[in-house]
């Protein structure tokens, strides 16, 4: 044993990184909702894959499964600006209550229809209609909220780590559904998910915001939405961000809907083949979260990190659609997984600190659209282009898209690539 300390540098090394890496859940507000979000998105990934496999097996059509995320889309789409504007005049903590209670009941209804044998693809068309108005006020306020649990200098840290919370748990999620899916059925995976939204109700109950009056509404509902609008579309690192995170997600990100077509038609291995490779997705962006999180506060190249994210993310995409075999597209799906979430992590910090606190839910609500409605929007079409020239075309023609369109907006904007 060294006497003069240095046996213990490594280890000092590692408590650095942890600390660095981790710093955002020293504040109280945050470690609560962290925590709740990491239980409730495991139950979440646990739906979305028994989800998923039941929509396949009950129409054998992978139309069904884009057309599944074209009607959660549209709500989307259409009530995003609506709850961001919600967000900003309203106590947020008060409408979190209420959508969290909707996810939970919608997963319960779902639960309880196949576990009586009734249920039906129109049953989970509507069902996801009703989780996309929800999420369509959820995501705006829950993103606008994180602000106000953290300093400014840990957001990228605080959001990173937000991300590891929703992507994940990916990791545990589909491993979960996996063993347990065999002993408590398809249904099982949907209660788990209707119990888990009360670890984020649990969590806002114990958090203590700071004191802070909701804004004062000055003009009419519209006038507000277009407010928030201009505000983006004002500032040019907003809207090549925004324009990214459209064209990865409409083009690129829908790839995760349609792993139980690899799984079932390309690679043959089953729900419990599919489980693995959504773990995989889920191992990557946690590496890739945490490695994002570890960034300090005076990381000055959030716009290089997105537009070499993207690129990356759409090259390994191509990987993926074309791997016949079961170890590569693991591999391909670990990257993919890991950059997708460290390019739309660091959007979401870079829109966030642009951006001011009272027009903060309205721009987010865009960030919303972007980032939620426009993966479900892409997968009609996916699904579609799927059932007539295969996945592997189908899936390799959107990342090319995906390349060639974060080009062009890198070229449209420069500004971009200095973008703090």
């Amino acid at each position: 044993m060294a006497v003069n300390g240095k046996a213990q540098k490594p280890a000092g090394h590692v408590w650095q990184w942890a600390a660095r890496t981790f710093r955002a859940l020293r504040y109280r507000n945050f470690r609560l909702l962290w925590i709740g979000l990491l239980i409730s998105n495991a139950g979440t990934w646990m739906q979305t894959i028994a989800q998923g496999w039941l929509v396949l097996k009950l129409s054998n059509n992978a139309l069904d499964l884009g057309l599944m995320g074209l009607v959660r889309a549209l709500p989307l789409i259409a009530f995003s600006l609506i709850g961001g504007a919600s967000a900003d005049f309203v106590d947020r903590r008060k409408l979190l209550y209420i959508t969290q209670t909707v996810l939970a009941t919608t997963a319960l209804t779902l639960g309880i229809l196949t576990w009586l044998g009734y249920v039906q693809v129109w049953h989970i068309y509507i069902l996801s209609f009703i989780n996309g108005i929800a999420q369509a006020f959820d995501q705006p306020t829950r993103q606008s909220l994180v602000p106000r649990l953290v300093p400014r200098e840990d957001l990228l840290n605080a959001l990173a780590l937000n991300s590891m919370a929703f992507q994940g748990a990916a990791l545990f999620g589909p491993t979960a559904t996996a063993l347990l899916v065999p002993y408590i059925g398809l249904q099982g995976a949907f209660f788990a998910n209707a119990l888990s939204f009360g670890s984020v109700i649990i969590a806002l109950t114990f958090m203590e915001l700071p004191a802070g009056a909701a804004a004062q509404r000055t003009h009419s509902v519209w006038e507000d939405l277009i407010a928030g609008i201009r505000y983006a579309a004002a500032n040019k690192s907003i809207m090549a961000l925004l324009l990214i995170g459209a064209i990865t997600s409409v083009f690129g990100r829908g790839y995760n809907a349609f792993l139980p077509v690899f799984a079932d038609r390309v690679l043959h291995v089953g729900i419990q083949g599919l489980s693995v490779l959504s773990t995989s997705v889920g191992a990557g962006t946690i590496v890739f979260a945490m490695g994002v999180a570890s960034l300090g506060p005076g990381f000055r190249h959030k716009g290089k990190l997105v537009v070499v994210a993207a690129l990356t993310f759409a090259v390994f995409l191509s990987v993926y659609a074309w791997s016949p075999y079961f170890y590569l597209t693991l591999l391909a799906l670990f990257l993919v997984g890991g950059l997708n979430v460290a390019m739309m992590s660091t959007i979401n910090t870079t829109v966030q600190t642009l951006t001011r606190d009272e027009v903060r839910g309205r721009v987010m609500s865009l960030f919303t659209i972007v980032n939620m409605a426009g993966m479900p929007l892409g997968q009609a079409p996916l699904g579609w282009f799927i059932d007539r020239v295969g996945p592997s075309v189908a899936v390799s023609t959107g990342a090319t898209i995906v390349f060639s369109g974060v080009l062009a907006v890198v070229l449209w904007i420069r500004q971009l690539w200095v973008t703090q």
